[in-house]
């Protein structure tokens, strides 16, 4: 019966962590109700979980290993559930010696694009906002116009205007 309480013990700290986690995500891309609600339900997880390692917790040490283990493994899943979702927006900054402007509207991006002196020569800086689950896919295309092109990556809110 101790493997039973054991093993709800862990699932329920890797809820609890994997709740936290997408928790703050949330929160971060502005979304506070959704946020909120995942607090209640992540603390209405914790008290269960909780109340029963505390109890005879001198009698039984596993279940600090079992809770402990629990909010390890949760809060990696949370993060890699987060990363699958893809929340929110990024801003690539790409900067080359050509224009790719018009190459990357074509496969349906909206790009702001800046001349500017480089040390040596002339170069294009090229602001691109982007949802996050369609940044890999940009920086593929742009790294196969430009392989030696220079490419940061942002996490970013949008606040007003912009190209939808």
């Amino acid at each position: 019966m101790n493997i039973l309480l054991y093993l709800f013990i862990f699932g329920s700290k890797i809820l609890e962590n994997m709740l936290a986690t997408l928790r703050i995500i949330i929160i971060n891309n502005n979304k506070k109700v959704l946020g909120a609600l995942l607090q209640f339900a992540n603390t209405m997880v914790w008290l269960l979980g909780t109340s029963l390692v505390i109890v005879d917790i001198d009698q039984d040490i596993f279940k600090l290993f079992a809770f402990a283990l629990g909010s390890a493994f949760g809060s990696y899943l949370g993060s890699k559930v987060e990363e699958k979702l893809a929340l929110g927006t990024n801003l690539i900054i790409c900067i080359t010696k050509w224009d790719l402007s018009s190459q990357i509207r074509g496969n349906g991006y909206a790009v702001t694009t800046l001349k500017s002196d480089g040390l040596e020569t002339k170069i294009y800086t090229h602001l691109i906002i982007t949802h996050r689950y369609k940044t890999n896919k940009l920086i593929d295309i742009i790294k196969k116009l430009d392989s030696n092109a220079l490419i940061a990556r942002e996490n970013t809110s949008l606040v007003n205007g912009g190209y939808r």
